[in-house]
């Protein structure tokens, strides 16, 4: 399930992705990277966050 947008990157090439917090169908908390292509939206990459790597919120990286 996709929670919210977190990161926009409009100067990605050849198209502008978005960092995407969502949750696994078992709530485990993922991040999905995508791109918008006219009409269609390509997967770039998914991944589980490590909790050291993010706040409790999962939307902020640690410094």
């Amino acid at each position: 399930m996709i929670k919210e947008i977190i990161e926009y990157y409009e100067e990605d090439y050849p198209y502008s992705s978005c960092l995407i917090l969502g949750s696994t169908n078992e709530d485990k908390i993922m991040h999905v990277v995508c791109a918008l292509e006219r009409d269609n939206i390509c997967m770039i990459t998914a991944y589980y966050s490590a909790p050291s790597e993010c706040l409790d919120d999962f939307k902020t990286r640690r410094s």
